[in-house]
């Protein structure tokens, strides 16, 4: 698990540019949703990247927006088990 979270982390790096006090910062949510999704953790990501950049944003510029996105996976996984 430890790679694959390296893996994760390394995707919010590369294709959100988070800096270290962001991954710090969203540590909770990125945990919860690595806990959830499991090995899906970086296709999860993805569709969430996608359905802000298919509103006409760019997720980059988009980061609180993004989490929240996140936060509701989450939330509805939850609710849903």
């Amino acid at each position: 698990m430890a790679a694959y979270q390296a893996e994760v982390k390394e995707w919010f790096k590369k294709k959100m540019g988070f800096k270290d006090f962001q991954l710090k910062g969203n540590a909770k949510t990125i945990e919860e949703l690595q806990r959830i999704f499991q090995n899906d953790t970086i296709q999860e990501l993805e569709e969430t990247f996608q359905y802000i950049a298919k509103q006409g944003f760019r997720p980059q510029d988009n980061i609180g927006w993004f989490i929240q996105n996140l936060k509701k996976k989450v939330e509805n996984t939850k609710q849903d088990h």
